[in-house]
């Protein structure tokens, strides 16, 4: 054995493991689905007015939200979350300025595809929350809330 040998062998795991994700990838990405709605369900109760829409491989989530000391106007904002293209990984993209997250899909030590975050793996429901709480409360993330009124159509 040498060094092409090696190379080989390490090139045909790779395929394997990409291979797997791609065909596992989506199962992930509605499982994710399945806890952010959950959770926007609960924030419906709270007064919350947020809803969703889109595709199953793009997906969108809109707050309306009355901007600070004014009751009669209502600002909207929307978050995306969408499936790679290659179904390696789950892009939440936010509004503006307020960047992006993304959970990168990983084959994990049980043999399942997980999720990860930052190199770290991630639960589903926490990368749910971990985004929703940044979309309904990005004060609390060091992001300003949009000021100028936009009534919500």
């Amino acid at each position: 054995m040498n060094w092409l040998d090696d190379s080989a062998r390490e090139r045909n795991r790779r395929e394997a493991h990409s291979k797997e994700i791609y065909q596992r990838g989506h199962e992930v990405f509605e499982s994710f689905w399945k806890d952010v709605t959950r959770w926007i369900e609960e924030a419906k109760t709270k007064g919350h007015i947020i809803y969703t829409n889109g595709t199953t491989d793009s997906r969108t989530v809109k707050l309306d939200f009355p901007p600070p000391n004014v009751q009669s106007i209502l600002l909207s904002k929307e978050m995306r979350i969408s499936i790679t293209e290659d179904r390696s990984a789950i892009s939440v993209l936010f509004p503006d300025r307020e960047g992006e997250i993304i959970f990168v899909f990983d084959i994990c030590d049980d043999g399942v595809i997980c999720m990860k975050h930052e190199n770290k793996k991630i639960y589903s429901n926490d990368a749910a929350i971990l985004i929703l709480r940044r979309f309904i409360f990005p004060e609390q993330h060091g992001i300003k809330r949009e000021s100028r009124p936009y009534p919500t159509q």
